[in-house]
């Protein structure tokens, strides 16, 4: 295949995109509905030596717990989150009318909100990350591992672009790689993330928010985020890319647009910065770079570093690939859909169509009823999603697997969709 090294060469490389439900294939513990349900009761039993914050977030939990609560917003953390931000960031800018005035009224109101939104995003992130410890011996672990086997297999170069917090792909991608490759490909070609490899730093980075903090530290091996991707990027075999940020990902504070990637084990229990979530928690010295708000705040957000740089990358590789796979996404996020359709009418443009693939899941999948019904749903759904509603069958161009990812490599719909770019020699 000829070397393709440019981001806006057309080729028949893959471009993917990995939703919510590929983490739930691997742990039920990280559906939406189930990391909210227990956010909101570690919320309402918060120990803290505040007793206005604990009063603030047993209250705030009680009333979005309760079941006359709008359930929509209770069984989704992001907008359980979102609400915390929308009342953090209106406190803030009533603040700041009144500058650095000590009569300010709004001052206590504000530090309450901040820290309420901090309980939130600490609570939500740690769960994930207890809930998605890796290991390919579970039956769960197995099967994405073998999706992500498969992926490399492909004689094709592939862009992972993940919707999800955790680290579970990266994990897959990282033992596939080493079984899979090479040590010199291993190296050289798989896996080149968001990070600057080209610039790896070994030493400890010193974090520090103002002169009444103390210093709080990155430990051990970290790699800086920077606003370009390293130079070798799109020559790499495979790309990771985390649309929305990682557990990884943390900023020297709340507001710097300097960024690092530290070792997921790092930040677990006896890890070198598990003590990064308890400065989050008390001064917000560091920051995880997460995508974590209401639809609204998500699109503000995903303007700024790192997540412009990954919305740009994903959107480059639709635009390079002949090939789209999309597993475990609901088609509910308004930036993601907006993206798709503007690189599917590009490549309608220039006279050419994406083969796609969707993978999903239905519980209902042994009632043939049921799976008909529920793959005729999702095929009307992802068609207005690109603008091409008019159809009234499947196109030759689409199809749609509601088998979900166990066993996918080994069905039909992989078969055809691999076809052209079909497993190396």
């Amino acid at each position: 295949m000829e070397e393709n090294t440019s981001k806006d060469i057309f080729s028949d490389e893959l471009c993917i995109l990995f939703g919510n439900g590929v983490s739930i294939a691997y742990s039920d513990a990280l559906r939406l509905d189930k990391l909210s349900e227990t956010a909101l009761e570690k919320l309402a039993q918060r120990d803290t030596t505040d007793s206005e914050i604990a009063t603030a977030l047993q209250e705030f939990a009680k009333k979005l717990g309760n079941e006359s609560s709008d359930k929509e917003i209770r069984g989704d953390f992001e907008k359980i989150i979102g609400k915390l931000d929308t009342f953090r960031a209106a406190t803030d800018e009533l603040s700041q009318l009144w500058g650095d005035s000590e009569e300010n009224p709004v001052q206590t109101t504000t530090r309450l909100t901040d820290e309420l939104y901090r309980s939130g995003v600490q609570t939500i992130l740690t769960d994930i990350l207890t809930a998605s410890t890796f290991t390919s011996k579970s039956p769960n672990g197995q099967q994405l591992l073998m999706l992500i086997r498969a992926i490399l297999d492909l004689k094709t170069k592939s862009t992972i672009c993940n919707l999800n917090y955790d680290t579970l792909v990266l994990a897959a991608l990282l033992q596939a790689k080493n079984e899979r490759l090479s040590d010199t490909d291993s190296k050289n070609e798989v896996i080149c993330g968001m990070e600057d490899y080209d610039n790896d730093i070994a030493a400890t980075v010193s974090a520090k928010r103002d002169s009444k903090i103390e210093d709080v530290k990155l430990k051990g091996r970290c790699n800086r985020i920077k606003e370009k991707v390293a130079t070798t990027f799109w020559k790499r075999k495979c790309r990771l890319v985390h649309l929305h940020g990682s557990l990884t990902f943390w900023r020297k504070d709340g507001t710097s647009k300097e960024i690092f990637k530290v070792g997921v084990g790092s930040l677990r229990e006896g890890g070198d910065n598990v003590n990064l979530w308890q400065d989050m928690l008390e001064n917000g010295a560091t920051f995880p770079a997460v995508v974590l708000a209401d639809p609204a705040g998500k699109s503000r957000q995903i303007e700024k570093h790192p997540f412009k740089l990954g919305y740009e990358l994903f959107r480059a590789g639709l635009k390079r690939s002949s090939h789209w796979l999309i597993a475990g996404y609901s088609f509910r996020d308004k930036d993601v859909n907006r993206l798709l359709r503007e690189e599917f009418n590009n490549h309608l443009e220039q006279g050419r169509l994406p083969k796609i693939l969707v993978i999903d899941y239905c519980a209902e999948a042994d009632c043939k009823a049921a799976l008909a019904m529920k793959r005729i749903s999702k095929k009307t759904e992802i068609l207005e999603t690109l603008g091409q509603g008019r159809y009234r069958k499947l196109p030759s161009w689409l199809n749609v697997d509601m088998g979900g990812l166990k066993g996918v490599t080994s069905r039909d719909t992989w078969t055809d969709f691999t076809k052209r770019i079909t497993t190396k020699n």
